[in-house]
């Protein structure tokens, strides 16, 4: 995971105490924020700005992924990206662990591109590691590309409704009082969603 921030480090957390209980789990997460997992866990160093995490990101388009060569040295069955697709870091990773034959799996947590410069920058890198990866996880079946469902594995319970998922759906939690809603300012956000729980 390249990315753990909010929901993301309890979503990790949670992840590799399932994970662990099966199968030996190993974690290569940054050091900040920091995180308790019962799995294994390699710390990477994470720039400390915004300017200085896109400025390795853009070096890692020219550069051998290291990483990739941390995670070979443990010799895993499968490696999956969580956390961090449409970073450069992990499409590198990716390509270089598929081409010494180790399966990457990857999560695509926003598969239909936004409109934003940044975001469609960030879907065209996690587009192409989609492509190098042998399985590719995503959240709803409304959501998946063309290009890649033929290796797409849609999670059980979608997290949010959708026509072609429905009767599958998660339940929303019920509670009475404010509602408050922190995140940006665009419709994909679920600005919709809050405005329909009102």
């Amino acid at each position: 995971a390249l990315t753990t921030s909010g929901a993301a480090g309890d979503y990790i957390a949670a992840l590799s105490g399932a994970m662990s209980e099966r199968v030996t789990t190993s974690a290569w997460i940054p050091d900040r924020p920091s995180l308790t997992l019962a799995a294994e866990a390699h710390v990477l160093e994470k720039p400390r700005s915004r300017v200085g995490v896109a400025s390795r990101e853009a070096v890692a388009l020219l550069r051998h992924s290291t990483l990739a060569d941390e995670v070979g040295r443990w010799n895993p069955d499968v490696v999956h990206i969580v956390f961090g697709e449409g970073y450069p870091s992990a499409l590198k990773a990716a390509r270089s662990l598929a081409s010494e034959g180790t399966p990457v799996a990857a999560t695509w947590h926003d598969p239909k591109p936004h409109g934003q410069v940044f975001d469609r920058v960030q879907h065209a890198v996690a587009a192409q590691t989609m492509r190098t990866a042998s399985g590719v996880h995503v959240h709803c079946e409304s959501l998946v590309p063309d290009d890649v469902r033929a290796k797409t594995l849609v999670a059980e319970l979608p997290a949010f409704p959708c026509p072609s998922c429905s009767g599958r759906t998660t339940q929303p939690m019920r509670a009475e009082g404010t509602i408050a809603m922190v995140g940006r300012f665009a419709p994909y956000k679920g600005i919709d969603q809050a405005c329909a729980a009102l």
